[in-house]
């Protein structure tokens, strides 16, 4: 898992690579608060999850762990994933926590042009990821 700035201080982007266990979620949790609190709002997430292999299956343990998701300076949280049970996953946590800016899409491209219509305010986004 790499966790960076796509564009300083205003979106994140996660790779997830293939494979996430409950230690890494807590770790991931904690570095992008930590990235959240230093960003001008509205900071917004992708996450590239197109490799992954293996993840937590309890939502009720991974609704726990993403404090983040109630960050004040946290947008949009765009998943680039083909993975039905991490989507099934991802919206029951979403709804826990009441968030209504989550997309799981298919492709970067999507998510450059979701992000790019939802808040203007963004520079352009690299080409690729």
């Amino acid at each position: 898992m790499q966790i960076s700035w796509l564009v300083d201080k205003r979106v994140i982007f996660v790779d997830i690579g293939t494979s996430l266990t409950m230690v890494d979620l807590i770790e991931m949790n904690d570095t992008i608060i930590e990235f959240l609190n230093t960003g001008e709002p509205e900071v917004h997430i992708i996450y590239r999850a197109t490799e992954i292999q293996s993840f937590p299956m309890t939502f009720s343990s991974v609704g726990d762990v993403f404090t983040m998701v109630g960050h004040k300076n946290l947008g949009w949280s765009i998943t680039i994933s083909n993975s039905r049970i991490l989507k099934l996953i991802g919206t029951m946590v979403n709804k826990i926590a009441n968030r209504h800016t989550i997309k799981y899409l298919d492709s970067y491209d999507d998510a450059k042009q979701l992000l790019k219509k939802q808040d203007p305010t963004l520079p352009d986004l690299p080409d690729s990821i």
